[in-house]
């Protein structure tokens, strides 16, 4: 990996704690992102990213991830979507739970 590369995700990874750290404690935060991670299925993860994960071994990308979950106390979750071209995936919180809505063909304005 080119030196490059390396500070800005170093740099990315910073702004993101400052960000993190400068809101309130009581809120709650979601961070969503196409971060290049995955997130393999080693034993020593399941803490952070409990039994399910798409990949075999975790990358570089996928160790800051978690890295940086753990360093919250948070849970990572890894998800996928691929909705059909034209259709948008919204999710709203309900009790704590995630839920997600397939709402087709929304304007984009």
């Amino acid at each position: 990996m080119s030196r490059f590369l390396e500070i800005d995700k170093e740099a990315f990874y910073a702004k993101l704690e400052q960000k993190f750290d400068s809101c309130p404690q009581r809120d709650v935060k979601i961070v969503i992102g196409d971060m290049d991670a995955r997130i393999g299925r080693e034993e020593m993860y399941k803490p952070v990213i409990g039994p399910n994960s798409l990949h075999t071994v975790t990358n570089d990308n996928g160790q800051r991830c978690i890295n940086f979950a753990a360093s919250y106390a948070f849970h990572l979750e890894c998800l996928q979507f691929n909705p059909p071209e034209g259709r948008f995936i919204c999710g709203e919180f309900e009790s704590g739970r995630m839920h997600l809505n397939d709402e087709s063909q929304r304007s984009r304005t």
